[in-house]
């Protein structure tokens, strides 16, 4: 049974990948303390790229109401109000593609592409077309789908946008997987994954790793499916896509299976049904019924295997899964006719080969050929058996064949020998950067060294000038101090020129008192004949 008929590669990336990752209590925080409504809004886009699938709603609602109000205010830049809506819009339609809700789904694609055409945002338009393609694949329409991405293919190299473009690679290769195109499928899932190793996409990653591995399965080359399984699982646990981890636990389940390792298998099986019932992922809980179908099958438990079968037709048909119904009436009607109900089959294989035809999937025709070409042996309609088997034969060979093989091993050498070159130019780059280190280093150290030259240059001329200043104040502080003691000389000059002339006039005064006394006659001279007369 070929790999397309369960394998589901779903690539839709959201977004602005990169915000996949950010912590979004941190961002609910910054929310909490936001006062500006463009603030709220960013805030309120980016939580809904990064919650977990069952807040999306209640985040992209708040941001599509806020940015209409914005609108209705005219204050702010028209074009980031309309591109943070059509962004919003975006996550919403991922979450109902999710919820298998594809009416609601398309609708809101259309409108976020439409409002990206309006603004002229090319990263938006590759985006919106992606994810429009991927739902469009799921509804048959594969013309439409491959149009969308030559249109995405298109724009992202004009852009040189390398996340858009491995993203576009990516689902080229999912496609083509389905419609048996090998070539293309490899060509595209290695240069998606090349790219996504460049520039370090760990959520687009993922799905490469996982197209890559589902190729070597339907190979048949299982070591090398484990493996490519195991590394898309390991990035995707580490970056929490809860979506790609249960495709991942379906897709090793399949892997252990045809090993015969039947316990490994089941518990696998098992976990892949448990998180997508946890995530509400209705077409992916069909798809876990119809593989646990199969597998009870095997074990030969016809009545697990016809509950199985009949829930996953149920889920399918509710939501219109054309690829999922393909393969679940091709699964019931191999059931039936090991019953030996051999009307019942054909009435379920006739289905199945309509919808894969209209599909245009190749494998899903392989194998409702197939099991049609055994139901018309037992009802004895030998030319119909023959044209089964005859389409069935030509739609294998398509699938599987030396020249296929080939490509594979060649697609495989390349990327090897890709990443060994990336490998070396890398410690080229690591030596060379040790190097440039080094000569920045010593560049540094050399400046350096200049600088302090010429900061001891400028204090010693500094030094220079402050010596100059300090002797030339020296020299008027010492001619003022000349100045001064020849002022202070002539002042104790004029001094004692004063005090002689002083005492000049003091000697003439008293020499004329001398000879005034000398002139005089003696007071107490008269006194005393004074006294004597009075007593004559």
């Amino acid at each position: 049974m070929k790999f397309v008929q369960f394998i589901a590669i779903v690539f839709l990336l959201l977004h602005q990948c990169l915000i996949y990752g950010q912590d979004v209590d941190d961002l609910v925080n910054q929310l909490s303390i936001a006062k500006s409504d463009t603030t709220k809004l960013r805030l309120l886009v980016e939580l809904s790229d990064a919650c977990e699938i069952n807040e999306i709603d209640k985040y992209t609602s708040l941001a599509i109401l806020l940015a209409d109000k914005l609108l209705l205010e005219k204050k702010y830049n028209k074009k980031t109000i309309l591109i943070q809506k059509a962004t919003a819009i975006n996550n919403l339609a991922f979450l109902n593609h999710t919820l298998s809700k594809s009416d609601r789904a398309v609708v809101e694609y259309q409108k976020s592409l439409e409002i990206f055409e309006e603004v002229d945002d090319t990263n938006g338009i590759i985006m919106a077309c992606n994810n429009i393609a991927m739902l469009e694949k799921d509804l048959g329409h594969i013309d439409i789908t491959i149009k969308l991405l030559d249109r995405a293919l298109d724009l992202s190299l004009k852009s040189n946008n390398v996340e858009m473009l491995q993203m576009t690679h990516t689902n080229y290769s999912s496609i083509y997987v389905r419609m048996g195109l090998i070539n293309k499928a490899l060509e595209h899932a290695y240069s998606g994954l090349k790219i996504q190793e460049k520039i370090g996409n760990d959520y687009g990653k993922g799905y490469a790793l996982n197209n890559i591995a589902s190729l070597f399965f339907m190979q048949k080359d299982l070591k090398k499916a484990e493996d490519f399984f195991l590394k898309s699982l390991e990035v995707r646990t580490k970056i929490k896509d809860e979506v790609g981890i249960s495709t991942i636990y379906n897709n090793l389940a399949k892997v252990y299976e045809e090993q015969n390792l039947n316990d490994k298998a089941l518990d696998y099986y098992l976990k892949c049904l448990e998180k997508r019932n946890l995530i509400k992922n209705k077409d992916g809980v069909a798809q876990s019924y119809s593989n646990l179908g199969s597998f009870y099958l095997k074990l030969g438990n016809p009545q697990k295997t016809n509950e199985y079968y009949q829930k996953a037709i149920e889920i399918r048909e509710q939501i219109y899964d054309k690829e999922g119904l393909a393969n679940s009436y091709q699964k019931m009607a191999e059931f039936l006719l090991l019953q030996n109900k051999i009307k019942d089959a054909e009435k379920f294989g006739v289905k199945a080969l309509r919808l894969s035809e209209e599909l245009g999937f190749n494998g899903n025709i392989e194998s409702s050929a197939k099991v049609l070409s055994n139901i018309y042996e037992k009802l004895g309609n030998y030319k119909s058996a023959f044209e089964m088997h005859k389409l069935y034969v030509q739609m294998r060979d398509s699938l599987f064949n030396a020249e296929t093989q080939k490509s594979i091993l060649t697609q495989q050498i390349n990327y090897e020998y890709d990443k060994k070159k990336l490998t070396d130019s890398l410690q080229f780059a690591k030596e060379q950067e040790v190097k440039d280190l080094a000569i920045a280093k010593q560049d540094a150290q050399l400046k350096q060294e200049k600088t302090q030259r010429f900061a001891l240059y400028g204090g010693l001329v500094l030094i220079i000038i402050f010596a100059g200043v300090v002797y030339n104040r020296f020299r008027i502080i010492r001619k003022q101090n000349h100045i001064i003691e020849a002022q202070k000389q002539e002042v104790e000059k004029q001094k004692e020129l004063v005090e002689e002339k002083h005492k000049e006039i003091l000697d003439s005064i008293r020499y004329a008192k001398r000879i005034q006394d000398a002139l005089l006659t003696s007071q107490n001279y008269i006194e005393r004949n004074l006294k004597r007369l009075t007593k004559s």
